[in-house]
């Protein structure tokens, strides 16, 4: 149920913030034709695209994802940059040197 209203939510912020693009382009239109100079949007259009961000972010809470911890660093406290990311390109030289010319032997 819960993901349905974030669905729901979701979609609805998107439509509204694709109907403010919308209008704020046919604004900029209007205000071609009549040869008046651009000030700023209207305050509908505003209030439409921070009502649409907001019901995307909320969305977006409400979804049921989970969330990594922003603690993760407890997690790799032991680890070193090369072995975190697991990428032979980002090794030091010589480490992978030395495995690529001796791979029996252990590094020291």
């Amino acid at each position: 149920m819960r993901v349905w209203v974030s669905l729901a939510l979701g979609l609805l912020g998107c439509l509204s913030m694709f109907h403010a693009a919308y209008g704020a382009s046919q604004y900029r239109n209007f205000l071609k034709v009549t040869s008046r100079p651009f000030e700023s949007v209207p305050a509908d259009i505003a209030l439409e695209s921070l009502a649409g961000l907001t019901l995307i972010m909320v969305a977006t809470v409400l979804a049921k994802i989970d969330f990594t911890l922003i603690h993760i660093a407890a997690q790799l406290r032991d680890k070193v940059y090369y072995t975190a990311c697991g990428k032979p390109s980002l090794r030091p030289l010589r480490t992978s040197r030395l495995t690529y010319m001796f791979p029996d032997k252990k590094q020291q």
